[in-house]
């Protein structure tokens, strides 16, 4: 198995896209398969040249890690350095001797970041068979989710010229010499060393600032963790001048890279039918030209996932972007994801007293709640939902109560809310948390910006039992089916990036115009995969190749075979 992240961090590295690789590959592992899995571009070490280490064995799958690769992962960090990631023979080379080595039969491509796309035809003229699993738009977009500067859909890159000024990064060079040098601190002095040369080169720079009568700029968010070192404010009068003269999103410190200025700007409205222009054939000649190295990355992309035998998307929403722009028809398969927390949910909500139980009713004494759960990056629309909420009426504010619990720096939206004491920011979350978080709502949100994939946010609300309101992009338009006469159905669909649809779907259960169906009702409206029906749809596809290569699958590896225990959700 080929991706960017590391497996054993799960969801805390590559979200969803890793937790679902993670949980294949292990339960590939229980099922009898010898599973390795190897990552690229985000290990660095001043060594020189490139080279390949067993890092650790997670849940007996076998991780190595490429060390300085020259495509860096995330795919942002590689924007500048597309020649590189179309071609690099050095590094083919080195995965290749390194499936020799482990004698891999069949190759599972999650991620290609990190690496270059000359891999797929390097591992499909070897005769192994070879798969992919796109989480994302990668292979046609470098920015990754098809947005156009982060905040509108991108239906046509003009042949790669839209694509010049869409995200800034820094120099390919740069990053890697900077991950250099600061992962070499961390391995050599630790964490808490690497934490304090940071916290003192912050120290440095705001004093010579002060000095210099600029305006501070807060590089750490703990900058004022040693009193007697931190630089020392300027008049009132002077800093109330500053202020008004520096944008607010400037001087908020944002963690993990999120840029607090993108939460300012409204996002670009998407109408009903993206979905459908963006899968359109008719303008695959328009969406392949070729203006630039973009352009041509486009047509790479396109040829390097053309050499996989399958391509098993998890929403046919993918599938459809990708066969419009030329992805041969008969290797897109769609195969639904499944998780163990996923049959966890699930479960506690079919042993619940309230399966059969409708929610809540406009009668209720207690008020709708919604939640809102994943980050403040622009593609997931939080934006969307603190815009939609104001724009609901008195009466249905006083019937409703949100709780958003969004990894990131949440700060602006806060502010944005401040008046309104119905709504709760709660933090982050994570799967070990969500059993519980799922009895403190009763209907989510999912405000998405992008054409997203599967999300495994809706997932989660769906196999907990949850209506759901999600925007009309990408693959939640086939899972959520709004109620007609004669099905109740399981959620609300809207314009992607359109609060005034999203309060107008909130308004109309708040005011009793949809019954929300019961926990029960949902389910049977929902399209939902357990864990062991995921994994044994995977292997299926293994040995659909293996026989079609006149290959013999590896002992205990058929999926008719009796099914272990410990694959069982329950287990689980």
């Amino acid at each position: 198995m080929i991706g960017w992240a590391r497996l054993s961090a799960q969801q805390a590295e590559g979200s969803g896209y890793n937790l679902s690789a993670s949980e294949l590959a292990s339960g590939l592992a229980l099922a009898g398969h010898d599973v390795c899995y190897i990552r690229s571009g985000m290990d660095y070490s001043l060594r020189p040249d490139m080279f390949l280490r067993h890092v650790e064995t997670w849940r007996g799958v076998r991780c190595y890690h490429i060390f300085n690769s020259p495509n860096l992962a995330i795919s942002r960090f590689n924007f500048q350095n597309t020649n590189k990631e179309m071609n690099c023979p050095e590094q083919t080379r080195l995965v290749m001797r390194w499936l020799d080595e482990q004698r891999a039969e069949i190759v599972h491509v999650h991620a290609l970041e990190g690496f270059s796309m000359d891999l797929m035809a390097a591992i499909r003229e070897s005769g192994r068979p070879l798969l992919v699993t796109p989480h994302n738009h990668w292979y046609v977009c470098p920015q990754v989710d098809l947005l156009a500067r982060e905040v509108e859909v991108c239906l046509d890159h003009e042949g790669g010229r839209r694509c010049v000024a869409c995200i800034s990064t820094p120099r390919p060079g740069e990053e890697i010499w900077r991950r250099k040098l600061g992962q070499t601190m961390h391995r050599l002095l630790g964490r808490n060393s690497v934490r304090s040369a940071r916290e003192a080169r912050a120290t440095l720079i705001q004093r010579i600032r002060h000095a210099l009568d600029k305006p501070p700029v807060i590089v750490s968010g703990e900058h004022d963790a040693h009193p007697g070192l931190a630089w020392q404010p300027p008049s009132s009068a002077d800093a109330a001048s500053r202020q008004r003269e520096t944008p607010v999103a400037s001087r908020v410190h944002a963690p993990d890279g999120l840029d607090p200025a993108s939460h300012g700007p409204a996002l670009a409205r998407s109408t009903w039918d993206t979905n459908e222009q963006a899968a359109d054939p008719a303008r695959r000649d328009v969406r392949l030209r070729v203006v630039n190295v973009y352009g041509k990355r486009r047509h790479a992309g396109i040829d390097a996932i053309n050499r996989a035998d399958l391509v098993l998307g998890p929403s046919r929403s993918l599938l459809s972007v990708l066969t419009g722009l030329g992805l041969a028809e008969r290797k897109a398969r769609f195969v639904r994801y499944g998780q163990p927390h996923l049959d966890q949910l699930r479960r506690l909500a079919t042993e619940s007293p309230f399966y059969r139980c409708t929610p809540w009713a406009p009668d209720a004494p207690q008020p709708l709640r919604l939640a809102f759960h994943g980050t403040v990056h622009n593609n997931k629309g939080l934006d969307v939902l603190t815009r939609a909420i104001p724009l609901l009426s008195d009466q249905a504010l006083r019937r409703c109560h949100f709780t958003i619990r969004a990894w990131g720096d949440d700060t602006l939206f806060r502010r944005r809310l401040r008046r309104f004491p119905q709504v709760t920011f709660a933090g982050g979350f994570d799967t070990v948390n969500l059993p519980g978080m799922m009895g403190q709502f009763d209907v989510g949100v999912l405000s998405h910006t992008w054409l997203e994939n599967c999300p495994l946010v809706m997932l989660e609300f769906l196999s907990a039992g949850k209506f759901t309101i999600a925007a009309r992009l990408g693959g939640p338009a086939e899972f959520i089916h709004p109620p007609s006469s004669a099905e109740p159905g399981n959620g609300l669909l809207f314009s992607g990036g359109c609060p005034d649809e999203l309060a107008a779907c909130i308004e109309r259960i708040a005011d009793g115009r949809v019954r929300l169906p019961t926990p029960e009702q949902v389910h049977a409206a929902s399209d939902l995969q357990t864990y062991v029906g995921h994994v044994r749809e995977v292997m299926a596809c293994y040995e659909e190749l293996l026989a079609a290569r006149g290959a013999e699958p590896a002992q205990g590896a058929s999926p008719l075979a009796p099914e272990p225990k410990v694959l069982e959700p329950a287990a689980r």
